[in-house]
């Protein structure tokens, strides 16, 4: 069952009413919604989505018959939970190369 890829996100297909969206095949647009997302280091997999909660609602087709949210050909996420960076989104420090050596005297 899809779950949602994006920080600090809890939505899950079986047990909430929303939408998932797959990322777009387009490298540029896929690329536009990483960055948006803002997981550093991360690629999306043929199975990662993201819920309707982070599109805006200028960015769904309007006025459909059947009610159905359907994204625009042009969409791009907007809406994450940026303010208390995830552990995850920080650069990790990297090991020094240096090695401490006792030296017996």
């Amino acid at each position: 069952m899809p779950c949602c890829v994006a920080i600090k996100c809890n939505s899950r297909s079986e047990r909430d009413v929303c939408r998932f969206f797959r990322f777009p095949a387009n490298k540029e647009r896929r690329a536009k919604w990483v960055q948006n997302m803002g997981r550093m280091y991360w690629t999306p997999t043929s199975g990662s989505r993201l819920c309707e909660k982070h599109f805006e609602d200028s960015q769904f087709e309007e006025h459909r018959a059947d009610n159905w949210k359907k994204l625009k050909p042009n969409a791009v996420p907007t809406l994450f939970n940026m303010l208390n960076p995830s552990p995850l989104m920080i650069l990790p420090q990297r090991r020094s190369v240096f090695k401490v050596v006792k030296v017996m005297v």
